[in-house]
C-alpha cells in the first residue's frame, strides 16, 4: 500500500471541509500520515478549543509520525538523510 504524508495546509483543508471530497476520496486506499506539529498548527490557525470533535475525527484517520529530538535536529542539517 502506498504511503502519503499530509502537510498542515492539507490537514486544515480537511478539518474545515475545503476540498474534502476530492482529497478524502483520493486518500482512501492509502496509508496517510501527519505530524503532531500539523495538528498543533491546525488547532492554532483554526482557533480550535479542545476537545474539538472535527479535529479528533479527522486525526483518527491518520497515522501520527513520531517527532523526536533526533528528527528535529536532522531536519536542520542539509545532508542529514544522505
Amino acid at each position: 500500500m502506498a504511503r502519503v504524508f499530509l502537510d498542515a495546509n492539507s490537514l486544515i483543508d480537511l478539518i474545515e471541509g475545503r476540498g474534502t471530497k476530492d482529497l478524502a476520496t483520493s486518500l482512501d486506499p492509502l496509508d496517510a500520515y501527519i505530524s503532531p506539529l500539523s495538528v498543533h498548527i491546525a488547532s492554532y490557525v483554526g482557533k480550535l478549543h479542545m476537545p474539538d470533535q472535527a479535529l479528533l475525527g479527522t486525526v483518527s484517520q491518520f497515522h501520527i509520525v513520531n517527532f523526536s529530538e533526533d528528527i528535529f535536529l536532522r531536519s536542520l542539517l542539509r545532508d542529514a538523510w544522505h
